[in-house]
């Protein structure tokens, strides 16, 4: 064995047995012979080839050589571990020193040419047992953790496939039991690494229908996953994932290669990667994913297809990507409200466009009712000018058609002020026009100033809900709407108290009754029962009418009664109104022909004027006999009947016969029968009050005494007759009454005293004063104060005084 490096060595072999006895037990002593020692062959060896490592396959010599050391080591007491530096353990790669890691692949021959190809050290074939068992450093090929160990460092070898499945089963077969005995080898990030550099696994790239899979490794940074492409048919790409082919390897690789992911890949985990990673993948894979769900409908949760439709991935008409959800499914029946190339259509012009719409559809994902998202932007749409009135009017339609709550319609998105409602006017928003059926369908209260929808559409009850449209009409609008009316040239008196009517029957606040004070100052807005307008201060509640002179009456109940007497009308106008009334009658220009109306109207309203001054009475208007508006000093009051055509008047004017004594007294108008007397002196007082100086009168004469009184009054005033009558015939003619309230007494008995005597004015001041009497002072005559004629209120109640006046034209007397 060592005669090679030794010339003086002798080989045992060589002697008969009883030589090499002989030599082995006394040589050394006897002879001087050196028994062959680990250290002497250990010399040997390191003048020999085996000292160097050698890349080369070892020779059969070498071979046989190596078989022979190894036999004769395994046969000797010396330690093997003396030769651990030498390079003694033939491999197919070269030698290789005993400490080594060389793979023993006798019981798995097949594996030789396969971990060569992996770069690690095979035991040569020629290797004999007893070699095999001497060598103790040798590693079973089942032993993966120290076949991960040794690859090296950086692998590049191009593998077939049949290599790579060679190598793949020869991994699954060995693992659960290396990994038994040493350790998990996913928790080790090295041996998970070396596992992983192999180039070996059937990674997936990207599959629609007809998966791609190469014979690759397995980046370290990688989430592995394991995926059936029979049961998954469509493979999102996720980034720093690779995706094995679970038809090509066993399942059971997934443990070692991924300690996160040891199962395959369920379908509802692929959905999920799917959507968080779907706007990265390509269009045929989201066309692939789609025809997937479709073709598992009923078994894909309900949150998959939610997500899927919120996802922007769908090309629309306008080149945007967007969203199913937002998308309006071009066969619905709404697409109608998208015309043109919205981006609310997606886009169909090309086949792989078209069949990704189609399954959406199959899928619910597309937008096929009206909601309120889409009322909400196709108003801002038809508000910001971009549609005609037909879009306006079809949205409306389905609106109307639907079951949509409308409720919530106007958000921060939208408001009511946005024109999208056809009217003759144009587009309206719900603030500027109305319906027919609009707040109780009183258009008379605002169809002055809300244009009233087209009679072609229709407005359902839900929108006129949100409108405020099924309300009492805004205040605001009655305002506006009274306004434009009453300006009109012809104001419609049935609408003015249609809206008169709803404001009266309100609770209005004090601004708002401010408002309509400014509004209808000094304007014509009542509506009459002559079917007139007049300003407030013209309008009689207490149902009174004066039209000939403007003043008219109105037919309304108490509310909107009570709210007319806040605005300013009154039961009777007041004196201010009647005075500024006669004035402007004054300013009329003259037509020549008498207005009997106007004079019967004038004298209703001077019967209701409180006491004037003298100023006011200067300037009122009075109406003559033929009922011509005359001035106040152009009057006389008839107080003589049919003899008024006997005095003298100048170019003054009866009174209207229709004015009463009363009335004229009260105006103060001057008396016919006065004409020529002077008067200026008997304007004074009469003393005391008439009836307390009566009163007293009674108390100091008796009923007897009125006589005397009477005689003793005419023989003072030096009369020479004094006569006594009784008149009792009744029905006397009332015609030339003075006042027909003097009816009464002229029916009932009178006493006439009478005597021949002359009345002087010094008498009828006698008479007004009568607290004082016209013989005050007089030492000559009977009465000393002339108060007893008083006696006669004990019989009457009523005292006249004829007196006869001598006329010298035709010697007549004249009672006066």
């Amino acid at each position: 064995l060592f005669g090679a490096y030794d010339a003086d060595a002798v080989s045992l072999r060589c002697l008969t047995p009883e030589t090499r006895h002989a030599l082995l037990t006394q040589g050394v002593d006897v002879l001087h012979i050196s028994k062959l020692t680990s250290s002497l062959v250990l010399s040997y060896l390191k003048t020999s080839p085996y000292v160097s490592h050698h890349c080369a396959a070892p020779s059969n010599d070498q071979l046989d050589w190596l078989n022979r050391f190894w036999r004769w080591v395994d046969h000797s007491t010396w330690n093997p571990e003396v030769f651990n530096s030498i390079y003694l353990v033939p491999t197919t790669q070269g030698l290789q020193r005993p400490t080594d890691t060389v793979f023993d692949t006798h019981a798995e021959p097949d594996m030789m040419g396969l971990l060569e190809e992996l770069g690690v050290f095979v035991l040569h074939p020629r290797v004999d047992a007893q070699t095999r068992g001497t060598l103790k450093h040798l590693v079973l090929s089942s032993n993966i953790h120290a076949l991960l160990r040794a690859l090296p460092v950086s692998l590049n070898i191009d593998l077939t496939e049949e290599q790579a499945i060679q190598i793949t089963g020869h991994l699954i077969r060995h693992l659960p039991s290396s990994s038994h005995k040493y350790g998990s080898i996913s928790s080790d990030p090295i041996l998970r690494s070396r596992l992983r550099s192999l180039p070996i696994f059937p990674i997936m790239t990207s599959y629609h229908n007809n998966p791609i899979t190469n014979r690759i490794s397995i980046p370290n940074f990688h989430t592995v996953r394991g995926i059936d492409p029979a049961s998954i048919p469509v493979l999102p790409l996720v980034p720093s994932t690779s995706w094995i082919n679970l038809r090509a390897i066993s399942q059971d690789i997934l443990q070692y290669l991924d300690l996160n992911h040891p199962s395959p890949t369920s379908s509802n985990v692929m959905q999920e990667l799917m959507l968080t990673h779907f706007q990265s993948q390509s269009p045929k894979t989201h066309l692939a994913f789609a025809q997937y769900l479709v073709n598992n409908f009923r078994s894909v949760p309900r949150g998959t297809l939610t997500r899927l439709a919120s996802i922007e991935f769908v090309l629309a008409r306008d080149g945007q990507k967007r969203a199913p959800k937002d998308l309006v499914d071009p066969q619905a029946s709404i697409a109608e409200l998208f015309p043109g190339a919205s981006p609310f259509l997606p886009d169909t012009s090309q086949s792989i466009l078209d069949t990704l719409v189609k399954h959406l559809r199959r899928l619910h994902l597309l937008v096929t009712e009206i909601s309120l998202h889409i009322v909400r932007e196709r108003i801002r749409f038809i508000s910001d000018g971009h549609a005609s009135e037909e879009l306006a009017r079809t949205l409306i339609n389905f609106i109307n058609g639907s079951r949509l709550d409308c409720r919530q319609l106007f958000d921060s998105t939208i408001s009511s002020d946005m024109k999208w409602i056809p009217t003759p006017r144009g587009l309206e928003s719900p603030r500027t026009c109305r319906d027919a059926l609009s707040h109780y369908r009183k258009t008379k209260l605002f169809d002055e100033v809300m244009p009233l929808v087209k009679n072609s559409v229709r407005i359902c009850f839900e929108l006129r809900s949100v409108f405020s449209w099924d309300v009492e009409v805004p205040f605001l609008i009655l305002v506006q709407q009274l306004a434009r009316v009453i300006d009109q040239t012809e104001p419609s008196i049935e609408k003015i108290r249609d809206i008169i009517i709803e404001v009266g029957h309100r609770k209005l606040k004090p601004p708002e009754l401010n408002e309509l004070q400014t509004l209808l100052s000094n304007k014509k807005w009542i509506p009459t029962r002559e079917e007139t307008l007049v300003a407030a201060p013209f309008v009689l509640l207490s149902g009174e009418s004066l039209p000939g002179v403007g003043f008219c009456s109105v037919a309304f109940d108490s509310s909107v009664t009570s709210f007319l007497r806040k605005m300013g009308c009154v039961d009777r106008p007041s004196k201010e109104i009647i005075l500024k009334c006669l004035q402007s009658l004054q300013t009329l220009p003259a037509t020549g022909r008498p207005n009997e109306q106007m004079a019967l109207d004038v004298i209703h309203l001077l019967r209701w004027l409180p006491p004037l001054t003298a100023t006011e009475h200067a300037e009122l208007v009075i109406p003559d006999a033929e009922g011509m508006l005359r001035q106040f000093d152009q009057i006389y009051f008839n107080d003589i009947g049919p003899r008024a055509c006997l005095v003298d008047r100048g170019s003054n004017f009866l009174a209207h016969p229709h004015i009463s004594e009363g009335l004229a007294i009260a105006l103060g108008l001057r008396r016919l029968g006065l004409i020529g007397i002077d008067t200026s002196a008997n304007d004074l007082d009469m003393g005391e009050d008439l009836i307390t100086t009566i009163r007293t009168r009674l108390r100091e004469y008796t009923c007897s005494q009125l006589l005397l009184e009477f005689l003793a009054n005419a023989s003072d005033a030096g009369a020479t007759e004094f006569d006594v009558l009784l008149d009792e015939i009744p029905n006397y003619p009332d015609k030339s009454l003075i006042s027909s309230n003097c009816r009464y007494f002229q029916d009932a008995p009178a006493l006439v005293l009478h005597n021949n005597s002359v009345f002087t004015d010094e008498d009828f001041q006698g008479i007004l004063r009568t607290g004082i009497g016209g013989k005050a002072g007089q030492r000559n005559t009977i009465g000393q104060f002339g108060l007893g004629a008083l006696t006669m209120f004990h019989i009457t109640e009523v005292r006249f005084d004829s007196i006869n006046i001598r006329e010298f034209t035709n010697g007549a007397y004249i009672s006066v």
